[in-house]
């Protein structure tokens, strides 16, 4: 009796040794997450910023120094090329002006613009009534004169441009200039609108590059990038913020993991922690293009093999039971 009383402590105090040893808690699996690598193509990108500009653009002037007399339109109505905009009774002649301009005087020609409407021919110098009307279809996007006002051929009295057609002006450095080209497709965000993305492609890119500078401090060397736009439904407006993606290096098939996956040893080696036979190992891998959430893995991995969501949870070795997220 009392030998079986001794053996049935002794056997106790083994097993709670057991349960408490390290032997036991190295050998009691660990419960895990894992996922498989995602596959798709993926593309790197060039970002820049940049804004929205109406393609076509005009601004009419008056043909000489004048007093408005009545205004047809207002901000932001639709127009019809022929109608009227602006009523002005002329008392002075512009022809000097025009003279200026074609003969290049430094500074004018850039403050007029290329899309400038100025009558041609002369006024007598009596006042004359002389309507202007809308060169082209569009919106009245400014109008510059109030009536009884007296206007000169150095400002405009209207904008008008087309919102059907936009595109985006950006800019990019200089370090990345060599990585984009026309035809390039592009996606892009805007700041009045975080959640509405349109998609559109390089069409031309400046053939030189112009350094900004801001309080006599120099910037970055950039070149401007114009891209199309689609502006079907009329969402986006001209001087809206965007922020341009251009698709450059494109990478098919390509296998993806989210950045929690990725470890790194105290030699700077990249690695992930994968399932095998019920065991945790390390298995080193290089990472290629860096998307939002996601890295590409280019070597060391196959899409079949089960990857720990987090690599610090284990040790290389231990036991480990893998549940699907």
């Amino acid at each position: 009796m009392r030998a079986a009383v001794c053996m049935a402590s002794t056997a106790l105090i083994i097993g709670g040794m057991f349960l408490g040893s390290p032997y036991r808690a190295d050998h009691t699996p660990v419960s895990v997450q894992s996922i498989l690598c995602e596959q798709a193509d993926i593309y790197d990108t060039v970002t820049m910023k940049g804004k929205v500009e109406a393609q076509h653009k005009c601004r009419v002037f008056p043909p000489g120094t004048a007093t408005v007399g009545r205004i047809y339109v207002t901000q932001g109505q639709p127009i019809e090329k022929g109608e009227p905009l602006v009523t002005l009774y002329v008392t002075g002649d512009g022809t000097e002006l025009r003279q200026a301009a074609e003969e290049g005087v430094q500074g004018l020609e850039e403050w007029l613009g290329s899309a400038a409407i100025l009558p041609s021919g002369t006024v007598d110098t009596q006042p004359t009534a002389v309507t202007l009307t809308a060169p082209q279809t569009g919106i009245v996007m400014d109008i510059y004169c109030q009536e009884d006002e007296l206007v000169t051929p150095l400002a405009p009295c209207v904008t008008i441009a087309d919102l059907t057609d936009l595109v985006v002006r950006a800019q990019v450095g200089e370090e990345q200039l060599a990585e984009i080209a026309v035809g390039q497709e592009t996606t892009m965000t805007f700041e009045a609108f975080p959640e509405t993305e349109k998609i559109g492609r390089i069409i031309s890119i400046a053939p030189y590059a112009k350094t900004g500078s801001f309080l006599g401090q120099e910037g970055p060397v950039q070149t401007d990038v114009l891209c199309s736009i689609s502006n079907t439904d009329g969402t986006i407006r001209p001087g809206y913020t965007v922020t341009v993606k251009a698709k450059t290096q494109r990478q098919p098939n390509a296998l993806l993991l989210p950045y929690s996956c990725i470890g790194q040893d105290e030699q700077g080696r990249e690695y992930v922690m994968v399932a095998q036979d019920g065991f945790a190992r390390r298995q080193l891998v290089k990472t290629g293009l860096e998307l939002a959430d996601q890295v590409e893995i280019t070597a060391g991995l196959t899409a079949q093999v089960p990857v720990l969501q987090d690599p610090s949870s284990v040790q290389p070795g231990q036991r480990i039971e893998v549940h699907d997220p």
